[in-house]
């Protein structure tokens, strides 16, 4: 169960095949959204991921929420991912994706999965603004 807060409202995209996991977004009272459902995965071994269309006084913007697991195939994710942005970015809008990657940016000079991961997101531009460990 989600941790409740007052005033927010938590929409989410829990995972139905093992206990936890899943992807959430606390979106504020009174705020119009919608889902969307193409951009929506749940697939515990490769992705999860949630995203949101929100309506604001000057258009629309796009948020989303994505998970991957340590240590899985990253060539998966990508794909699915690199159809998400895909979708996401077509119609202009501003947009922001949160999540865990759980990938070393800081291997980008060495490690295939992790470039490959970086040059999808710049290909749909979109840059990384956390480039540090947390």
């Amino acid at each position: 169960m989600p941790f409740s807060v007052i005033g927010y409202n938590f929409v989410s995209n829990r995972c139905k095949s093992k206990t936890g996991g899943g992807v959430g977004i606390y979106l504020q009272n009174g705020v119009e959204y919608k889902l969307l459902g193409e951009c929506k995965f749940s697939d515990p071994d490769v992705i999860e991921s949630l995203f949101l269309e929100i309506m604001v006084s000057h258009g629309k913007n796009i948020v989303g929420c994505v998970y991957r697991p340590p240590n899985q195939n990253t060539a998966m994710f990508i794909d699915k991912f690199n159809n998400i942005l895909s979708l996401i970015s077509k119609d202009n809008k501003h947009c922001y994706v949160m999540g865990d990657f759980n990938q070393d940016l800081l291997q980008y000079n060495h490690q295939v999965p992790t470039q490959e991961f970086i040059d999808s997101l710049s290909s749909h531009a979109f840059l990384p603004l956390i480039f540090n460990p947390t």
